[in-house]
């Protein structure tokens, strides 16, 4: 399946920020300690890909299917920062998913 990302601003697509709760969405805690600067971008990413294997490994099948047909996965972080859905990009290549990219 072909996926997008894109910045929260463009008001269409799954929401992944946090607050929506969605299987691939970081938890507060994580964005928090980020944001805060208590964590440092290396550690944000391995905690969120942990999370991700956590997720996984519960129901890969659920995992996998979520990815609708051309979905655009989206949080409001700038396209030029650091973002989870650059990591979720990574992870859904690997299980097959062909990203169409930033929009």
């Amino acid at each position: 399946m072909r996926f997008y990302t894109t910045q929260h601003r463009l008001g269409r697509g799954t929401d992944v920020t946090w607050r929506a709760k969605h299987l691939f969405s970081p938890t507060y805690d994580l964005v928090r300690a980020y944001k805060e600067s208590r964590i440092d971008w290396d550690t944000y990413r391995e905690k969120y890909l942990n999370l991700l294997r956590i997720r996984y490994s519960a129901d890969p099948e659920k995992f996998v299917q979520t990815v609708k047909p051309n979905e655009i996965f989206m949080c409001f972080c700038n396209p030029k920062d650091h973002c989870h859905r650059q990591i979720l990009a990574g992870v859904l290549t690997k299980l097959g998913h062909e990203y169409g990219g930033e929009i």
